[in-house]
Formats: C-alpha cells, sequence, structure tokens
C-alpha cells in the first residue's frame, strides 16, 4: 500500500478498473478474476510511464480473447447474437496492445544502460 501511495504521491493521473457488480451484472465471487481477464485479454493493459518512459508492468503469459472477458457479464450478454461487435472489439484491443508495445519499445533504455533484469 505504501508503493501506492508512493506512486500516487507523484502520479499526474491514474487509471483504474473498478468492476461494478450490479451495473456489470456478475457473481461478487468473481470480482478479481474479472479484473485478471480484463488484464488477459489486454483490454485493461498494466503500464506506467515515468518521466517520458513507458513500461508495460504486466505482460500475461497467456493471452485471452476479449470475448472471455465479456462473457462474465451480464452486460453484454446482448453480444452473444453480435459477434461481429466482439471482432471489432477483439481488433480494437490488439491495435492499442501494440501500439503500447510500441511506445515502451520506443522508450526502452538502451542495451548500455539498461537496469538489470531481476527475476
Amino acid at each position: 500500500m505504501n508503493a501506492l501511495r508512493a506512486r500516487l504521491a507523484v502520479a499526474r493521473e491514474t487509471g483504474l478498473l473498478a468492476p461494478c457488480q450490479p451495473g456489470w451484472d456478475y457473481p461478487t465471487h468473481l470480482t478479481v478474476e474479472l479484473s485478471q481477464v480484463a488484464v488477459d485479454t489486454h483490454y485493461w493493459p498494466l503500464y506506467e510511464v515515468e518521466k517520458g518512459r513507458w513500461r508495460i508492468t504486466v505482460k500475461p503469459a497467456r493471452v485471452r480473447p476479449v470475448a472471455d472477458w465479456l462473457a462474465m457479464q451480464g452486460r453484454f450478454k446482448h453480444l452473444a447474437a453480435a459477434p461481429d461487435v466482439a471482432e471489432r472489439l477483439q481488433r480494437w484491443v490488439e491495435e492499442n496492445w501494440a501500439a503500447l508495445q510500441a511506445k515502451a519499445a520506443m522508450s526502452a533504455p538502451t542495451t548500455a544502460h539498461a537496469a538489470p533484469t531481476v527475476t
């Protein structure tokens, strides 16, 4: 929590995904999983920009289709009858992820000055 407070103290903008059980129409026990699937589909990528440097902080080991995230929510049940909408959303997500990767790649430090990798 202290790390979050420190980040918020200097943050210019912070975006949060806050699932709303009544509005999104999903079982309450799925709140954490719903958020995780949003990240795993790249619909809600986790990244930070610090001093102009873009860095993706979570790269899912297995990318899931955005349809998985939509199917978990009752508010999108009407999309089952409109697969083209989910396909367009998937393309949008993929385009945005590619743009984020490009920004991160362009602002990555050079290998001569790169921070050590911690595993």
